[in-house]
């Protein structure tokens, strides 16, 4: 395997069409969907629509952008998912980054949102020079505003999320700008 980046505990890579069983695992968890879907899991069809998305995402990125799914090291299995890319409304607009994860249960609490999500916020910022790079939940997701206020993201507004399905669409958009690295 060839990793785009690598991290003390993990290598992270492109998503591949061999992913999709792992994809469908993930998004299998109704705790894992809690704040994306209410907890509806994905069906297999829409895991293999959202898999010729990623592909074509990657491609269009020409593997810059896209998403991405990280491996720990000790077991070389994956243990999420991760994304780094332009807005899906606005998808050439390489000037506003989101950045965004997903980690199987049994990984939580662990450190490992915030270490797979550093190496791709700092390649944004470094690499990429992207003037700002963003990240959006759901405004009872705790835990994922702790891990964009690890990764030096400060609140910007609260909002209504209309990409993501279900009746509760408070949310939070927290960012980052390069100038403040």
């Amino acid at each position: 395997m060839n990793p785009f980046l690598e991290t003390s505990r993990t290598l992270i890579r492109f998503v591949e069409k061999e992913d999709e069983d792992f994809l469908f695992e993930l998004n299998s968890d109704p705790q894992v969907m809690e704040w994306i879907s209410e907890g509806k899991p994905n069906t297999r069809q829409e895991i293999q629509d959202n898999m010729i998305r990623i592909l074509e995402r990657r491609k269009f990125y020409q593997d810059q952008y896209g998403d991405f799914v990280a491996i720990l090291k000790e077991t070389n299995k994956p243990i999420g998912w991760f994304c780094l890319r332009p807005p899906h409304d606005d998808k050439e607009n390489y000037n506003l980054i989101e950045i965004g994860w997903r980690l199987k249960k049994s990984f939580w609490k662990k450190g490992l949102a915030t270490e797979v999500s550093k190496a791709l916020l700092d390649k944004a910022l470094y690499d990429y020079q992207a003037p700002v790079v963003f990240a959006k939940t759901m405004k009872g997701n705790l835990a994922s505003q702790n891990v964009m206020n690890r990764l030096g993201l400060q609140f910007i507004r609260d909002f209504q999320e209309s990409l993501f399905p279900g009746t509760n669409k408070d949310a939070v958009w927290y960012e980052i700008e390069l100038s403040e690295k």
